[in-house]
């Protein structure tokens, strides 16, 4: 290998062409788009799980994405966006030796069987827990208690905590994790877009030309603060919601007549951003809020939740 440059492996629950998780995605690709920019061997293990209305296929297969060669290992069995992948070991053994992992995520089968193989091999990795490392919203209990068995050697065994903000860092700090082995990196985002109008969503949508029209981007799940701008709907008897982004089945369904649910789109929707008079993040905790960074790139006026504000 030429010098300076490295053979990394990342490891995650999920891969593109899936965008029906969220941010991460996007962060984990344009990370490593640049670390292929820079010369380095990039190798990704992941489930074939797409969103949560298809199932995942049996079989595994190689593609080529942002210059990565990724392995989608068959997925028999899967429970929302954690995979089933028996063949994880064999592809383990098989991929040449690492110079360092990247186990992309936190609490699946696919990430925490990576990170105990480079425990066995000696194999330095990097943990990026993506805002899930404290546990909250559902099953906070059984959470803490596979924190403390199962996943307890995934941070600790760690050679660095990779965190997007200060606001992640304090939470895992929180859990006992040594502040030396934490670093805040922020993630990285396509570049901005220019602002233009395509389209025309208020006529598709039959909402009226000088109605306040609120935009929402992103996944359609508990925690996400949907049900705050359903509550704030309430008081603008005049303003209309867009939501845009993968249903999650869980936890939250947005209705009525002042509500407009769009399907998922394979890019992110830059032009949805500049016809609407504001964007709202009112997630009740984010990590890297990573539509508010998109849609800042595209347009000026956002409001974000007080909790996304780091």
């Amino acid at each position: 290998m030429p010098h300076g440059q490295l053979r990394i492996l990342f490891a995650a629950p999920v891969w593109a062409p899936s965008r029906a998780f969220g941010g991460p995605v996007v962060a984990a690709g344009e990370l490593v788009r640049r670390l292929v920019a820079h010369g380095h061997i990039v190798d990704v293990l992941t489930t074939t799980i797409v969103d949560v209305h298809q199932r995942p296929s049996a079989r595994s297969r190689l593609g080529l994405v942002d210059g990565a060669t990724v392995h989608y290992l068959g997925t028999p069995l899967r429970y929302r966006w954690m995979g089933i992948t028996p063949t994880l070991p064999v592809a383990l053994a098989r991929l040449k030796r690492p110079d360092v992992v990247h186990v992309f995520g936190f609490r699946d089968p696919v990430t925490t069987g990576t990170a105990a193989w480079c425990r066995l091999a000696q194999v330095p990795y990097v943990f990026e827990p993506l805002g899930m490392f404290r546990p909250r919203l559902r099953k906070v209990v059984l959470k803490r208690l596979l924190d403390a068995t199962l996943y307890r050697g995934v941070a600790r065994g760690a050679a660095a905590v990779v965190v997007a903000s200060d606001r992640e860092r304090d939470d895992v700090l929180a859990q006992g994790v040594p502040p030396e082995k934490v670093h805040v990196r922020g993630n990285g985002f396509p570049e901005p877009v220019e602002s233009r109008i395509d389209g025309d969503l208020r006529g598709e949508l039959g909402i009226p030309p000088d109605a306040p029209l609120v935009l929402y981007v992103g996944r359609i799940a508990a925690g996400k603060g949907i049900d705050h701008l359903l509550a704030a709907l309430h008081a603008l008897p005049d303003a209309h919601l867009v939501v845009a982004g993968p249903d999650d089945r869980h936890g939250v369904a947005p209705a009525g007549d002042r509500v407009h649910v769009l399907p998922v789109s394979d890019e992110p929707p830059a032009h949805l951003y500049p016809q609407a008079d504001v964007f709202v993040l009112a997630s009740e905790g984010e990590s890297f809020g990573m539509v508010a960074a998109e849609a800042r790139g595209i347009v000026s006026s956002t409001r974000r939740s007080r909790s996304t504000e780091q």
